[in-house]
C-alpha cells in the first residue's frame, strides 16, 4: 500500500473517531451548572431586539416592493380616489379678478368635499370588483347550493334512500357555473351601486346561515302533512324582522361606509365558507359514527342498501302469500269509503274484514319493524329506539327468517326501514345496492327547492315545501317495472298503472322453493292527498282522503284481477292491513285508532267466490306472525301466538296498544305508553292505560 493511500485512511479513520464522538456526545449531553451575569443578559435581549427590528425594516422593504408590483400588476392606484391639497397662495381681495379667484378656489374646495365625504366615489377597477364578487356571491350559492343541500341529504338516510356522493356532482357544477356566471354579471356593476350590491349579497349569506342556525326551531317535517302556517305567526314575525335588519341595514352602511362594507363583506364570506366547511365535516363524521353504531350498512357518501321492485310482479307456480300494507288506514276511513262507494270492495271475493282490529305502534317506521319482523315491546325491554329496532330486525328471532325457514322467498316492497335495510339485506330477496345515477336537472331542482325551504325567512318557506317521497320519485325515476337496478317508492298510481298495464306473471328463478311472500306498502290515506278515486294523480286540494283511499284499492283490486287471470286466487293467501290507523301528535292519545284489515285465505274456489264477511272479533296486527305462519304451513306457527281465524266474534280479550307521545312544536317523540283495549277498538271507552312506559332514545 503506498504512504499516501495510508495517510487518506488514517485521515478518514481519525475523522470517522471524531464525528462519532460529536454525536455521542449530542445525544448524551452532560448537564452542567454555571453562574449567568445579569448583564450579559441584559445585552443579549438588546441584540436579540436589535436583530427583530432589523428583520422587521428588512420585511417592511420586501413587502413595500411586493406590494407594488402586485398592484402594478393588477393596474390598481391606490392614490385614485386622494384628494391633494392645492398649492396654497394669497389672494387680495382688492386686487383686480379677486372675486373670480375666491368663486374658483370655493368650487374647488366644495369638489374636494365631495370625494372625501360621506358621498364619494367608490369605483373600484374590474378585477378586484370580480375578486369580491367572487368571495360574497360564492359564499351565498356556496350555502344554499353546496353545504345545505348535502347537509340534508347526510341527516336525511332515513328519507333520502341515496347518499350524498351521488348528487355532490350535479350540485357542485350547477354551483360553480352559477357563482362564476352571477360573479361576472354583479363585477359589470359600478361605483355606489356596486358596494351596495356586494354589500346585500353577503348580508343575504349571513341571513341564510342565521336563520338556519337559530329561527328554525320547530321547522315542520316534510311528511307530506299540510303545514298549518298559520300556527307559526310569531317566529315568522321575529325571522322577517331578522332579515330585514340584516339585509336592509347593508344598505346605509354601504353608503356612509364603502370601504368598510367591502371589507367586511370579504371577511364575512371567508368566515362563512370555512365555518359551514367544517360544519359539513362534523355533520357528515357525526352521522356516519352513528350509521357505523346502528350497523345499517349505510354511508354518508354511498347512501344504503335500497329495496329495489326487484320481483315485484313475480310469483311462484306453487304457494304464494302476499300482504299489502296501506298506510295510515283506519277502519273509519274505511267506513267512509264505503258510505261514498258502496261496491268498494265488491272484488275482494272470500276475504273477512276484520272491523274491530287493533294495531301495533306508531308512525310508519316504528309500525313497520313490528310487521315485518314480528316483534314487540315486553317488560324486558329497557327503552325503545333506534338500538331496539335495528336489534328486531338482526335478531335471530325474526318473522322473516321464521318464514325463509319454511322454503318461502321473502321480498319487503317499503321504503321507511331505516334500521332494516342493512339487516336485511341478504335475507330478503330484493334489498341489495344499485348503481344510481342522480340526473342533473331534477337534482339541482329538488335540492335547492329543499335548500330554500331550510335558509329562507318563514315568511318564504309556503313555496319552497316539499315532500321527501316526492323528491326520492323525481331523483330516482319510475318505480315500476320488475328491475333488480330499479328503486322501490311509494307512487300508489305508478303502481296500479304497472299492474294493470304489466300484469303478474309466474317467475322462472323466484326464489323460494315452497313459494314466494310479498309484502308490498302502498301510500293508502296517508298524506299528501294526491290521488283520485280512480286512481290519477292530481294536485293537493283537488282531491280527497276518501277518494285518495279508493283509488289505492284499486291497486290491490287489479292485483287481485291478476291473481284470477293466472288461476292461482283460490289456493293464495292474501292479507291486506294498514301501518297504522289515524294518527295525531299529541303527547296523550284520546281517540281511537284501527288499521284495517281483510284477510283471504287459502281456499277453496267455492269459498274464495263468496261475497266479503265482516267479523267483529278482537284481532290484534299482533296476531298477523301466527296468521302468516299458519298460511305457510308452520307446525309451529302458535309459538308466534294466535291466527286471526281463530279468535271468534264473542270472545273476551284484552290487547295492548303502543302509542307514541309526541310533545313540543319540534315533534320530539318521548315515550311509548302501553295501552289495554277491552271491547271495541272503536269504543274510546274500551281503552285504559297499563301504566307501563318505555323511553324513546334516539
Amino acid at each position: 500500500m503506498r504512504p499516501k493511500t495510508r495517510r487518506t485512511l488514517a485521515r478518514l479513520a481519525l475523522d470517522g473517531a471524531w464525528a462519532l464522538a460529536c454525536v455521542t456526545l449530542a445525544l448524551a449531553p452532560t448537564p452542567a451548572f454555571a453562574y449567568v451575569d445579569p448583564s450579559v443578559v441584559t445585552y443579549t435581549i438588546q441584540a436579540l431586539a436589535g436583530v427583530a427590528v432589523a428583520l422587521s425594516a428588512v420585511v417592511g422593504v420586501v413587502w413595500r416592493r411586493v406590494r407594488r408590483r402586485v398592484f402594478a400588476l393588477l393596474k390598481i392606484d391606490e392614490n385614485r380616489d386622494k384628494v391633494r391639497d392645492p398649492e396654497v397662495h394669497e389672494i387680495d381681495p382688492f386686487a383686480p379678478g379677486a372675486s373670480e379667484l375666491l368663486a374658483a378656489a370655493d368650487a374647488a374646495a366644495t369638489a374636494d368635499d365631495a370625494l372625501v365625504g360621506p358621498r364619494r366615489p367608490q369605483n373600484v377597477r374590474w378585477l378586484p370588483r370580480f375578486l369580491l364578487a367572487l368571495l360574497a356571491w360564492g359564499c351565498l350559492v356556496y350555502t344554499l347550493g353546496v353545504v345545505t343541500p348535502l347537509e340534508i341529504v347526510a341527516t336525511s338516510l332515513d328519507s333520502f334512500v341515496f347518499g350524498a356522493g351521488p348528487v355532490a356532482g350535479p350540485l357542485v357544477v350547477f354551483a360553480l357555473v352559477l357563482i362564476v356566471v352571477g360573479a361576472l354579471l354583479l363585477s359589470l356593476v359600478r361605483g355606489r351601486a356596486f358596494t351596495v350590491t356586494v354589500s346585500v349579497v353577503a348580508a343575504l349569506a349571513v341571513a341564510c346561515f342565521v336563520q338556519s342556525t337559530f329561527l328554525n326551531t320547530g321547522l315542520p317535517v316534510a311528511d307530506g302533512k299540510p303545514v298549518p302556517w298559520d300556527d307559526y305567526t310569531k317566529i315568522t314575525v321575529v325571522s322577517s324582522l331578522v332579515w330585514i335588519a340584516l339585509v336592509a341595514g347593508a344598505v346605509p352602511f354601504a353608503l356612509a361606509k364603502g370601504r368598510s362594507a367591502k371589507t367586511m363583506a370579504c371577511v364575512l364570506s371567508v368566515v362563512l365558507v370555512l365555518v359551514q366547511s367544517v360544519g359539513l365535516a362534523s355533520t357528515w363524521s357525526d352521522q356516519q359514527r352513528a350509521l357505523d353504531e346502528l350497523g345499517s350498512g349505510s354511508t354518508v357518501w354511498d347512501g344504503k342498501p335500497l329495496v329495489t321492485t326487484e320481483g315485484i310482479s313475480e310469483l311462484s307456480d306453487k304457494d304464494n302469500v302476499v300482504m299489502f300494507v296501506l298506510d295510515t288506514l283506519d277502519n273509519k276511513y274505511l267506513d267512509q269509503v264505503l258510505e261514498r262507494y258502496p261496491d268498494a270492495l265488491d272484488g275482494f271475493t272470500g276475504f273477512t274484514r276484520y272491523a274491530n282490529s287493533s294495531g301495533v305502534m306508531i308512525p310508519t317506521r316504528f309500525a313497520m319493524s313490528s310487521l315485518i319482523t314480528g316483534q314487540h315491546l315486553d317488560e324486558s325491554d329497557a327503552a325503545y329506539g333506534n338500538a331496539k329496532i335495528t336489534e328486531w330486525y338482526s335478531g335471530d328471532n325474526n318473522l322473516v327468517d321464521a318464514m325463509g325457514s319454511l322454503g318461502f322467498g321473502v321480498n319487503v316492497y317499503a321504503t321507511d326501514l331505516p334500521q332494516g335495510v342493512g339487516p336485511l339485506q341478504g335475507r330478503v330477496g330484493n334489498i341489495h345496492r344499485i348503481d344510481f345515477s342522480a340526473p342533473f336537472w331534477p337534482t339541482v331542482t329538488e335540492l335547492w327547492k329543499c335548500s330554500l325551504y331550510r335558509e329562507s325567512p318563514w315568511a318564504a318557506k309556503p313555496p319552497f315545501w316539499f315532500y321527501s317521497g316526492d323528491v326520492v320519485g323525481t331523483l330516482m325515476g319510475d318505480s315500476s317495472g320488475n328491475g333488480s337496478n330499479t328503486p322501490f317508492k311509494l307512487d300508489d298510481e305508478a303502481y296500479i298503472d304497472a299492474v294493470r298495464s304489466e300484469g303478474l306473471s309466474f317467475g322462472d328463478d323466484v326464489e323460494g322453493e315452497t313459494g314466494t311472500c310479498r309484502l308490498i306498502h302502498m301510500m293508502g290515506s296517508h298524506y299528501p292527498i294526491t290521488l283520485t278515486a280512480d286512481g290519477k294523480r292530481v294536485e293537493e286540494g283537488q282531491t280527497d282522503y276518501v277518494d285518495q283511499t279508493r283509488g289505492a284499492l284499486l291497486g290491490v283490486e287489479a292485483y287481485l284481477d291478476e291473481l284470477r287471470r293466472l288461476g292461482i286466487y283460490d289456493q293464495t293467501t292474501v292479507i291486506v292491513t294498514a301501518d297504522h290507523g289515524e294518527w295525531y301528535l299529541a303527547d296523550e292519545i284520546s281517540e281511537p285508532s284501527s288499521p284495517f284489515l281483510l284477510v283471504k285465505p287459502a281456499e277453496t274456489a267455492e269459498q274464495a267466490a263468496q261475497p266479503l264477511k265482516v267479523s267483529h272479533a278482537p284481532v290484534s296486527q299482533r296476531d298477523l306472525p301466527a296468521t302468516l305462519l299458519k298460511a305457510m304451513g308452520d307446525p309451529n306457527y302458535s309459538d308466534w301466538g294466535r291466527a286471526v281465524d281463530e279468535i271468534g266474534e264473542d270472545e273476551q280479550r284484552t290487547r295492548l296498544y303502543d302509542a307514541t307521545s309526541v310533545v313540543g312544536d319540534a315533534h320530539v317523540y318521548t315515550a311509548i305508553k302501553e295501552w289495554a283495549i277491552t271491547g271495541d277498538v272503536q269504543d274510546w271507552n274500551a281503552w285504559a292505560k297499563t301504566g307501563r312506559e318505555w323511553a324513546i332514545e334516539e
